[in-house]
């Protein structure tokens, strides 16, 4: 939620809206009634329901759907491969009936026509973006596979246009660590930051866009208002490292997904990629040192 709103509302109510948002998130494929949500937020279903439109903007239904579409669109162009009656029911549609009319309204255009017109360009379907003719600058870089255990982080989150804005990343980093160093979590070097993105920047609205700002913790910590918990999923991830400064994320992006990935034998799976931060980088040329993770599978 945007930073005003989230300054205007009491944290327990914030704490609740990140509680569910994080479990629509994981159970996507499952039911998401009223009556389910309800429970995990622990709120009647004649309350909650009001609630989530008033700090959210759109009500339970509508963000559900909305996220279970984006999703959709999401697999559609990272999976050339997966057909569309699995990425019906992988994103909870009763059928493929069901999905067709949802994301013809929502997209203006059918599954198989925006998978035809976002893949163009992409070897094998599965890059988020088209690989760049003329880079600004070459970035020297290197990936390597690795297998992650589960990472256990606490974070703040924002949603609302991000792209560029190092004064946001700043000030969310900062109010987490002032929080988290009062509780005791954080421990650096060991403590790391993690940037993680929740929706793809090519689907979904720039308003609705969602990030989460994290520390790593040892172990599962209670929500606590707007600062929440939750554990990133381990497995095989391709991790990309660079130095990069300020202008530079969104060409190791691309460099990422337009370079490496459709040259490899892996695809991305549906597991939300993200950004580590592994210690400092070089303060003579205002780099930082980022860890790209993919989620990927074989195919």
């Amino acid at each position: 939620m945007d930073m005003q709103k989230s300054k205007d509302l009491n944290g327990q109510y914030v704490s609740c809206i990140n509680k569910v948002q994080d479990y629509i998130e994981s159970n996507i494929a499952s039911e998401l009634s009223l009556n389910v949500i309800s429970d995990v937020a622990n709120f009647s279903p004649f309350h909650f329901h009001r609630v989530f439109k008033v700090v959210m903007g759109e009500s339970l239904f509508q963000f559900i759907q909305r996220t279970r579409l984006e999703r959709a669109a999401g697999l559609l162009i990272k999976d050339g491969q997966l057909h569309i009656s699995r990425i019906a029911a992988d994103c909870g549609f009763l059928n493929q009936s069901v999905f067709s009319k949802a994301f013809k309204n929502h997209f203006g255009c059918s599954a198989s026509d925006f998978r035809k017109t976002h893949s163009s360009g992409c070897i094998k379907n599965t890059c988020y973006f088209k690989k760049q003719e003329k880079p600004i600058q070459k970035l020297d870089y290197t990936v390597r596979i690795e297998e992650l255990q589960d990472i256990n982080v606490v974070y703040i989150r924002y949603t609302g246009p991000y792209k560029g804005d190092s004064a946001l990343f700043s000030y969310l980093f900062e109010k987490l660590y002032r929080w988290g160093n009062s509780k005791g979590l954080i421990h650096f070097p060991n403590t790391k930051a993690i940037v993680m993105y929740h929706d793809n920047y090519d689907i979904t609205q720039a308003h609705k866009l969602r990030l989460s700002a994290c520390f790593t913790v040892k172990s599962h910590f209670e929500p606590e208002g707007e600062f929440g918990s939750m554990i990133i999923p381990g497995g095989k991830y391709g991790v990309g490292y660079f130095e990069l400064d300020d202008t530079q994320y969104q060409q190791a992006w691309d460099l990422m997904y337009g370079e490496w990935l459709i040259s490899s034998r892996y695809r991305p799976d549906d597991r939300n990629s993200f950004e580590l931060y592994p210690g400092n980088g070089s303060a003579q040329n205002r780099k930082q040192k980022v860890a790209i993770h993919i989620p990927i599978k074989d195919f």
